[in-house]
């Protein structure tokens, strides 16, 4: 039986998670020092939830008070001071954090001759892109597999940069991409089973790191192969995204028939500058451009492909190769500030659906990288993708340069936590 609770917050943290907390808990009603959120969170969730306010929390009958703030501390000597028993209150954090480790919970009585195992980096991780998100599942469909595990993709209920926030518990943004890894059950039947387990890519990784080498996939074509046929075994890109596929290859390479296309990955600022901790060290723009010069000798190369986020590094490119650089029409952002630490996936552009959008190119962005004969980049989530999603490179070059640590100044994770809005034209 679910716990009845109190969640203790309104705010934006409490969004984000709030279709997690209701699967998993029965919500008493919402406590917070001001009901200014009553008429939001109506709205938002098309149905009456109760605000009240922290002295009427005596008058209601609940098991724990769910502080759903980063202010937790904060909250919880407040409630001490009005008489709460410490016992009674709990970190949403650290509540969260109990349901990705390895337990089983029934949702229901379906399927009771069979383990579902959700895969997720869990609500408090940071925000990885879509194909550092294609990493996770395959290392946790390698991690089902030898626990004869069902592996389902929940992209739904947990916080990601491909909903908008009003899709939260409504789309699984996997699905707008990918085919759901479970076969024939679905995420909503997965919720009404017996026995679903609950875990998150570190967990995997921390408990067996040597068993799933998956950041070696650039670096060992064994390790490639691998999770290229893992991948098509369980999914298979969607329709939509096939579709857009084509198009742009049609249309990108038209006149570029039996000619030698390299593929180059640039990742801008957000890893130059943020140098974001553990993550690979990027090669500099001029590094990237004398490697090209080399390819265009050695590779017999007549074109560039570039896959970028920043448009004034494919300018740069396209100024050191005039004539050979296309690249695939898509919103980018073309400035960032020196001290901006941020991760790319903070960034929102003013469209409708943008959530969606930012994901579709930059996965469409991937594939055409893996259609070129020829790839250059340094280790990314892109070029991840790129190498499982594909059939194999004639040539390719990867720039190895060790990961960014604590002295490199790095930073974990976003520094804002808020989206950068900015406003650009589509550009190719």
């Amino acid at each position: 039986m679910k716990k009845r609770v109190i969640i203790y917050g309104t705010g934006s943290w409490m969004y984000k998670r709030y279709n997690f907390l209701r699967l998993n808990y029965d919500i008493v009603c919402f406590c917070d020092r001001s009901l200014e959120n009553e008429k939001r969170i109506h709205d938002f969730f098309g149905e009456r939830m109760d605000i009240i306010f922290p002295e009427d929390i005596k008058s209601y009958k609940y098991d724990y008070i769910v502080v759903a703030s980063r202010s937790y501390a904060e909250i919880r000597d407040r409630l001490i001071r009005a008489g709460i028993p410490e016992h009674k209150i709990r970190s949403g954090m650290d509540e969260q954090a109990i349901w990705n480790r390895n337990k089983c919970f029934e949702f229901g009585k379906s399927n009771p001759d069979k383990t579902f195992c959700v895969i997720s980096r869990g609500v408090n991780s940071t925000e990885p892109g879509l194909l550092a998100w294609l990493g996770d599942v395959l290392t946790g469909i390698r991690y089902c597999e030898e626990r004869q595990y069902i592996p389902v993709v929940d992209l739904k209920n947990y916080w990601n940069n491909y909903l908008e926030l009003y899709q939260l518990g409504k789309i699984n943004a996997w699905e707008n991409y990918f085919l759901q890894v479970s076969g024939e059950h679905s995420l909503e039947e997965v919720y009404k089973s017996k026995n679903v387990v609950f875990e998150d890519y570190y967990t995997m990784r921390l408990r067996q790191p040597d068993r799933y080498p998956i950041d070696r996939v650039l670096l060992d074509k064994e390790v490639r192969q691998y999770y290229h046929n893992l991948f098509y075994k369980y999914s298979d890109l969607t329709p939509q995204i096939k579709k857009r596929l084509d198009e742009e290859y049609c249309s990108l390479w038209k006149g570029k028939e039996g000619k030698c296309v390299c593929g180059v990955i640039i990742r801008g600022t957000d890893y130059r500058k943020g140098k974001t901790f553990l993550h690979a060290i990027q090669p500099e723009i001029d590094d990237i451009i004398h490697k090209i010069e080399d390819a265009i000798r050695e590779w017999k190369i007549d074109y560039i492909y570039v896959h970028c986020e920043e448009e004034r590094i494919i300018e740069k490119i396209n100024e050191a190769f005039p004539g050979r650089v296309f690249s695939m029409p898509q919103q980018r952002y073309d400035s960032w500030s020196v001290d901006c630490k941020d991760i790319v996936g903070s960034i929102r552009f003013e469209r409708e659906n943008d959530a969606y959008l930012r994901g579709e190119e930059y996965l469409v962005s991937t594939l055409l990288v893996a259609r070129c004969d020829c790839l250059i980049s340094g280790i990314s989530g892109a070029a991840v993708g790129a190498a499982i999603l594909g059939d194999g490179f004639a040539n390719e070059y990867i720039f190895d340069k060790g990961v960014y640590g604590i002295e490199d100044g790095a930073v974990m994770g976003t520094a804002s936590g808020e989206p950068i809005i900015q406003k650009t034209e589509v550009s190719s």
